[in-house]
């Protein structure tokens, strides 16, 4: 065997590595993502009519089958490497054998290329549309975050042009190769800013909220509906900025060692582990909002809450009673209300039943929506204030 096929057979060897580690990382984070999703869509079609999906659904939708896409792409690249270089074209030389492996590749490439950089800007588009629901009545504070996004969009555009643009050809020069790898850190940097700036404005939001009901309330310890919501979106959104920012410092630190190292190896891996969980993190969020949990509660505080809901229960269950009817306050059938100590007794239109007894001066709530993270919450302090005031 001469020199020349020693080197080309070692290249496959590299390829054949730095293709088969990060598709077992893929395959494995999206098996999981199987589960979320299948959890997600099973909720959120028994919470709404199968005519009618939430907006959050299909994201998660397009979010899942974009993943899918990506997975399989890379499964289909493994694929035609082997069979190209050590199954099929026997009579080839290896030289020609590469040229014809890297034909039958560009087209799976190019799906992983597309995929892999649309997924974060759909994961930046859910947390700055998050962001907006809660600032309706004050759009002007989402000029930051909707600018970065554009940012972000216009960046990444960009790195998928100027990597089509060199894929297929030989580029020698370290200029264009740098020139790539800015333009992806800079793509990077944006979606950091933007899910920071977003996340920003929902912590804000949070503080006002829990303020409110503290001072108007004097709840201090109870969390509302919204204020675990609005928890799961802050928390969701730190750790989110958090991996986002390991990523990019990843991205301006050059490996140490050769190809076949492995601080070589672990860059794929981590940028597949990035791209798999930037598709899981709007199902994530959607399983976490609709089970109640922040991630603190699931994974930190949970059994401590249930072991203490346990020798509570039944404390506050009963409603107050003066006579014969029942003092307290109304469900409201949003997600923004606020857990009631007591229930009313219903009639048959579903409405509190001494609504119609007692003139409370409590404005029933008309706006509703399937999506658990969509509240309206001006209204609904002002009215659940209201009702606490003329059930005392």
């Amino acid at each position: 065997m001469s020199p020349e096929e020693t080197a080309l057979l070692q290249s496959a060897g590299f390829s054949f590595i730095n293709s088969f580690a990060p598709l077992i990382a893929t395959t494995l984070l999206h098996g999981i993502f199987v589960l979320l999703f299948t959890t997600s869509a099973i909720t959120a079609l028994r919470r709404s009519p199968p005519s009618r999906p939430t907006i959050m659904f299909a994201v998660t939708l397009a979010s899942f089958l974009i993943a899918t896409l990506y997975w399989a792409s890379q499964t289909a690249c493994m694929t035609i490497l082997i069979r190209s270089v050590l199954v099929d074209n026997t009579g080839l030389p290896l030289r020609q054998k590469f040229r014809l492996t890297n034909a039958r590749t560009y087209k799976p490439n190019i799906i992983i290329l597309w995929t892999s950089q649309l997924l974060p800007i759909i994961s930046d588009l859910v947390v700055v549309w998050r962001a907006w629901v809660l600032f309706t009545e004050q759009l002007w504070v989402m000029a930051v975050p909707l600018l970065l996004a554009l940012g972000t969009i216009g960046t990444t555009l960009a790195y998928i042009g100027l990597t089509m643009v060199t894929s297929g050809t030989n580029v020698a020069a370290n200029a264009e190769t740098a020139a790539l790898a800015n333009v992806l850190n800079a793509s990077l940097a944006l979606s950091l800013a933007t899910n920071g700036a977003a996340t920003g404005l929902i912590a804000y939001k949070f503080w006002t909220h829990r303020k409110f009901v503290v001072n108007m309330l004097g709840i201090a310890r109870r969390q509302s509906r919204v204020q675990k919501v609005l928890i799961i979106l802050v928390e969701s959104g730190l750790i989110y900025c958090l991996f986002q920012l390991m990523m990019l410092i990843l991205g301006f630190t050059m490996p140490e060692g050769g190809p076949g190292s492995a601080p070589y190896l672990a860059s794929p891996v981590i940028y597949a582990i990035y791209t798999e969980l930037t598709a899981m993190y709007p199902t994530i969020i959607a399983v976490l909002v609709n089970s109640q949990r922040s991630i603190s509660d699931t994974f930190v505080f949970g059994s401590v809450f249930k072991s203490q809901s346990g020798n509570t229960q039944g404390h506050g269950a009963r409603p107050a009673t003066a006579g014969h009817l029942s003092f307290a306050l109304p469900h409201m059938q949003t997600i923004s209300d606020i857990e009631p100590a007591v229930s009313f007794q219903s009639n048959r239109h579903g409405e509190p039943a001494s609504l119609e007894k007692e003139s409370t001066g409590y404005k029933r709530i008309e706006r509703y929506t399937s999506d658990p993270t969509i509240f309206y919450q001006s209204r609904l302090e002002r009215d659940y204030a209201v009702g606490q005031t003329r059930t005392q």
